[in-house]
């Protein structure tokens, strides 16, 4: 378990991952997950993370595929009608396995998913990656929009959405509900070994924090049919991305809101923001205004 641990006290120091990825690699370095995905950052400060990371899982025996570099960009400013962005650096990502057997039934999983057969992919999938066969079920009826469009409301929907992130930091699949035991239980255990394996970073993640900031309505969830149309004819509520018009810890944010209310695209509230557990609750207070013209800029390089 000393090469785990080592890999864990990387994991903690890391640049390159964010929060939600740093729990999923310590319960897999704990051995509780087979596999996993994780995504990594390098830019000029980490530069050399990538090499240091595979030396530690090569050390410990896990199996891992890489993907190509892409791009990953970063909003640097916000002004009165735009929000600028900024190529910031490259990431892979990486999916993660604890043996050759379980990087097998990977590859069968990625071909099924491939070849359109999602059914056996996600029995497949559910094994490989530890879920809840009721998890499992309800994750393959909810891939058919008719399914969702028959059994939730645009707001039921989006309000399910919201209460996983708020009740199950600690899982990385979809319960089919916030009450189901088996996710409940499964949260428990990974915050317990997060506790014993990383306190220091799990100090960190679970600390309180509030924000006053004004904040942009930028865009709406939806989802659609095959004809591009909304599945909801009409809507009891609006699931909005906000974007933060000043930055919060040296960065802009996009941060998701649900309201019953709906809204208008650009306009500005007064926010107060609570965080804790890499989730923000945003509790909108008076609208200021509504911003003319507002677009995102951004630049492409052609090598």
């Amino acid at each position: 378990m000393q090469k785990e641990q080592e890999l864990v006290h990387f994991v903690q120091a890391s640049k390159g991952f964010g929060a939600f990825e740093k729990i999923k690699l310590i319960i897999f370095a704990s051995g509780e997950k087979k596999a996993c995905f994780v995504r990594m950052k390098i830019s000029s400060e980490n530069m050399d993370e990538k090499a240091h990371f595979e030396k530690h899982l090569k050390e410990c025996g896990k199996k891992f595929i890489v993907s190509r570099p892409k791009t990953f960009e970063e909003i640097i400013r916000v002004t009165k009608n735009k929000a600028v962005w900024k190529p910031a650096g490259i990431w892979y990502g990486y999916d993660l396995f604890a043996d050759t057997r379980t990087k097998n039934m990977f590859l069968k999983y990625r071909q099924l998913k491939h070849d359109n057969n999602h059914k056996t992919a996600d029995k497949i999938g559910a094994k490989i990656y530890g879920y809840p066969a009721c998890c499992m079920t309800q994750y393959s009826k909810e891939h058919d929009v008719n399914y969702i469009k028959k059994n939730y409301s645009y707001y039921q929907f989006y309000k399910k959405v919201h209460a996983v992130d708020k009740k199950l930091q600690f899982i990385f699949h979809i319960p089919c509900s916030v009450e189901c035991n088996a996710s409940r239980r499964m949260n428990e255990e990974h915050k317990r070994t997060v506790i014993k394996l990383a306190r220091k970073f799990y100090c960190s993640y679970s600390a309180k924090y509030v924000f006053n900031v004004d904040v942009i309505v930028d865009s709406f969830s939806d989802i659609f049919d095959d004809n591009g149309k909304s599945i909801w004819e009409k809507k009891n509520g609006c699931d909005a991305a906000f974007l933060t018009a000043k930055k919060i810890n040296g960065k802009y944010y996009l941060l998701s809101c649900l309201t019953k209310k709906q809204l208008e695209k650009w306009a500005v509230y007064a926010a107060s923001i609570k965080t804790q557990y890499d989730t923000a609750q945003l509790n909108l207070g008076r609208k200021k205004k509504t911003l003319k013209n507002f677009h995102h800029q951004r630049w492409f390089y052609i090598p």
